[in-house]
């Protein structure tokens, strides 16, 4: 993997992380899934923690960055986007 897979696959984990954990998103889709998840259980386990969501998001992106990179770029990029949004609406 090159230097600018690295970053691709980093931007993208952060973005997607980002988006699953702090952002309400469009139609509060976000929030209505962390809804959904609840306050027990794996799932609210993993989402309650920003670096565990992250771990294995990065592993999703890592194996969808082997078959797809272009995939992975259309998510650093709407992910960026996103956080930008969402810092700039706060």
């Amino acid at each position: 993997m090159t230097l600018s897979g690295v970053v691709t696959v980093g931007l993208a984990t952060f973005a997607v992380t980002f988006l699953f954990r702090y952002v309400d998103g469009p139609f509060d889709i976000f929030n209505s899934l962390r809804q959904l998840i609840g306050t027990e259980g794996f799932f609210a386990k993993l989402f309650g923690c920003f670096w565990c969501l992250g771990f294995w998001i990065g592993c999703i992106m890592l194996l969808i960055y082997t078959v797809l990179p272009q995939f992975v770029y259309v998510f650093a990029v709407l992910g960026i986007i996103g956080f930008m949004h969402e810092e700039i609406a706060s």
